[in-house]
């Protein structure tokens, strides 16, 4: 992977996300950036977010808001006790995911950085995510009946590389139910199956 950026004068410039293919560079997603006055102090709420295009509707219910999974050890199929939140948010042409875990003296734990867009010239959706180990993750996502978002994901962690399918499903009761299955060979092991519940904004320690 690698990005290029040309800029055009000292408030604007042009964000290139390429992917190396063996032969040379091909480009996945591009984004105009631009310098703003102020940041905003909060991130909108999910009725004040920006609609998404129709290739990512998908993520319509996720946006703005953020989700909690907090589950003791055992539980999770990880053998731990389990404590993440995570963000999404909708940004000109691609969705964004920040993943934290929260600690008892206030300051969570960055995860995960997680991008979730069209890729360029095939119109699949990608997504692609940045671990604070240096993992690296990418994969096609597949949107099934019934809304459930499918992630094959091909992982890359230092010289180790692993294979992983992830579901999104949203569940009668309005939780998130998140599963990850490693692949061996032409099997899956379940390795991780968690709930996540909405925040009320007076708990949303991500905005």
């Amino acid at each position: 992977m690698a990005t290029r950026w040309t800029f055009d004068g000292p408030d604007k410039y042009h964000d290139t996300l390429l992917e190396d293919t063996g032969t040379g560079f091909k480009t996945l997603a591009e984004w105009d950036r631009f310098r703003v006055p102020t940041r905003s102090e909060t991130s909108p709420r999910a009725e004040e977010a920006l609609n998404p295009p129709e290739h990512l509707k998908a993520f319509e219910a996720l946006l703005g808001r953020t989700w909690e999974a907090k589950i003791g050890e055992g539980d999770s199929g990880i053998g731990k006790a389990f404590h993440i939140q995570s963000t999404y948010e909708f940004v000109p042409d691609y969705v964004s995911a920040l993943v934290l875990a929260p600690s008892n003296d206030g300051e969570p734990t960055h995860l995960l950085d997680a991008y979730f867009y069209q890729r360029v010239g095939t119109g699949a959706l990608r997504r692609l995510a940045l671990s604070r180990l240096g993992g690296m993750y990418e994969g096609d996502l597949t949107v099934l009946d019934g809304g459930a978002l499918q992630l094959e994901l091909t992982g890359y962690e230092g010289d180790r590389v692993v294979r992983l399918v992830a579901r999104l499903a949203f569940e009668k009761d309005g939780t998130l139910h998140q599963r990850v299955w490693s692949r061996e060979g032409a099997g899956r092991i379940l390795s991780l199956d968690v709930h996540f519940k909405k925040l009320e904004p007076k708990n949303d320690q991500l905005h």
